[in-house]
């Protein structure tokens, strides 16, 4: 599918030509209305796209594509998706934004 193209046009280092792809795949899940496999889908499209824009700097709009992609994957137990999109999120934190943001996460580590 879509998702699969955009994945490969990024590992390819298309970055653009994925972002188009994974944007229509996304489109069209949302617009396919809610089962059960298309929230996965769909999940996985936000989940590339969370990719997409870290590859392109944007972090912001990274993190909450795989904020919006990572309750999908806990609540089917999709692990492996899960573990992709909760990298990229680590990824992401890492290189992260101010200190200030970095006092509140603490707690959560423990």
């Amino acid at each position: 599918g879509l998702v699969e193209i955009a994945e490969n046009l990024l590992a390819l280092g298309q970055v653009e030509e994925a972002l188009g792809r994974a944007e229509e795949a996304h489109r069209l899940l949302e617009s396919l209305g809610d089962d059960g496999s298309r929230s996965v889908e769909l999940a996985m499209s936000e989940r590339v796209l969370g990719e997409i824009y870290q590859a392109r700097g944007d972090v912001d709009k990274a993190r909450s594509w795989f904020e919006s992609s990572i309750p999908v994957f806990e609540a089917t137990r999709e692990s492996e998706e899960l573990e992709r999109a909760r990298r990229g999120l680590a990824a992401i934190d890492d290189t992260g934004p101010p200190v200030e943001e970095e006092k509140e996460h603490h707690h959560d580590l423990a």
